[in-house]
């Protein structure tokens, strides 16, 4: 009789054994796929020119992105080398960046989180973000990240690329010495070459010189360059299209390929006692082009046989606001030295086997050479092989 009962029970405990399993790869089943890529957005082709272009990627909505695409196309220089740029945009419904309300006074979106977003489109070389805020909240640029307050007008992005892509100094007084490598602001009228609006005296501080009276470095009322920023600036676009050229193996924007590749993150900061890595990892998606205008921390990524990225990494943060746009106003803004703040800067690059990290810092000297092999992959295993 108990061999009975054992045996009963034996019975129903499989029972329950292979329901309980049936349930559970059922389940499993049905359930949504696993998103290997939990981190990459999707990316909205908005205008687009050719691989061999300059990639602009605004975070906003897709109406407002095409208004600010299209505002900066009719602008010379940009005008006459519309065909140069392509620009991309990624939805708030998609992505909404953080962006924090740096000093208590200016927006300020960059971050790595923005930088891991960014990935979802092919090579971004400049990236825009339209925040909105108050309008006494300062637009910013820093590195290749423009944070716009939508507040502002059109031409404050006209002004905050100036110096993302130029490296153009405040033509406005800021009574602080112009950012380094900067050639719009010289200490003679003398030291411009080339054709030139004028000579008129301060900018940035009173004892430098200018070559337009009253042009979009200075106030927002306008959105002209002058003659000498424009030929700086086409001189800057025809070399990165030349350096475009030359690059093989680039993200195209079929079917989003940048699900299909990975590059290297690495973050880090300068500060008083030098340069530090704070982190690197290994990250699904397509990476930046390098920056390399002005002067600052210069790196290099590399594997045994190639450069990955090489480039300079500038400390300026520019805060930018007009309350009052007409043609006798001029720009309120300060230069801050983001070593001195603690922001850190986001180095990205194609991933390949047994790469090295390089950083300068153009001030010291001091030189860090990291191993790469060492990063962590986007689900955070230690990675020597994706």
């Amino acid at each position: 009789m108990i061999r009975k009962e054992i045996l009963i029970l034996l019975i129903i405990s499989i029972l329950l054994f292979l329901g309980a399993t049936i349930f559970y790869f059922s389940g499993t089943l049905n359930s949504p796929a696993l998103n290997l890529h939990p981190v990459l957005e999707e990316c909205n082709s908005l205008i687009y020119n050719g691989e061999n272009s300059i990639n602009l990627l605004i975070f906003g909505e897709e109406k407002e992105s095409l208004e600010y695409a299209n505002y900066f196309l009719k602008t010379p220089p940009f005008e006459e080398y519309s065909h140069s740029f392509n620009f991309y945009y990624i939805t708030p419904e998609s992505y909404k960046p953080t962006c924090k309300i740096f000093q208590g006074i200016a927006t300020l979106c960059y971050s790595k989180e923005l930088i891991k977003k960014a990935a979802s489109c092919p090579n971004i070389d400049h990236i825009i973000v339209l925040d909105e805020q108050p309008g006494e909240i300062r637009s910013s640029s820093y590195l290749n990240v423009m944070s716009i307050n939508k507040a502002h007008p059109l031409t404050v992005l006209i002004h905050e690329f100036g110096h993302s892509f130029a490296n153009l100094a405040e033509e406005y007084k800021t009574n602080q010495a112009p950012v380094r490598k900067s050639e719009n602001c010289q200490s003679s009228c003398d030291d411009f070459t080339g054709e030139i609006n004028g000579c008129f005296q301060e900018c940035s501080k009173s004892n430098y010189y200018r070559t337009i009276n009253s042009g979009i470095m200075r106030t927002l009322s306008n959105s002209d360059y002058g003659l000498y920023n424009q030929n700086l600036i086409i001189k800057l676009i025809e070399k990165k299209i030349a350096k475009e050229k030359t690059i093989t193996g680039k993200a195209t924007t079929d079917n989003n390929p940048c699900t299909e590749q990975s590059y290297y993150l690495i973050e880090a900061r300068k500060i008083n006692k030098g340069l530090e890595v704070i982190d690197k990892s290994i990250q699904t998606g397509c990476p930046e082009n390098p920056q390399d205008i002005g002067e600052g921390t210069t790196y290099d990524i590399y594997s045994p046989d190639s450069s990955l990225a090489l480039g300079k990494i500038r400390n300026e943060i520019f805060t930018d606001n007009q309350e009052i746009i007409n043609d006798e106003g001029e720009i309120e803004g300060y230069v801050f030295d983001s070593s001195q703040e603690g922001e850190t800067f986001i180095l990205t690059a194609s991933y390949k086997e047994k790469s090295t990290l390089e950083l300068v810092d153009a001030d010291t000297g001091q030189k860090i050479i990291e191993n790469l092999e060492g990063s962590t992959d986007f689900r955070g295993n230690l990675a020597c092989h994706l």
